[in-house]
């Protein structure tokens, strides 16, 4: 049931995909296994999680100090 509702959802699960890697709310590894739940190509999962990651831990490197007040 929830799958045929996320059906037509592509970017709207990337965009999950891509905050959840940044800011980690839900867990990262949640966001893993609701992914292939809901069939999300690996490959855009992949790009875009990458990408998130590389953004949150580019920001706690550059903004250590401020990133600690936030994470």
């Amino acid at each position: 049931k929830w799958r045929s509702r996320f059906t037509g959802a592509e970017p709207g699960l990337s965009f999950f995909v891509f905050v959840s890697a940044v800011v980690g709310i839900p867990p990262f590894f949640v966001t893993a296994i609701l992914a292939g739940t809901f069939r999300v190509p690996f490959l855009r999962f992949f790009v875009v999680g990458l990408t998130g990651r590389f953004v949150r831990f580019a920001l706690i490197g550059l903004f250590p100090k401020a990133m600690m007040e936030i994470f």
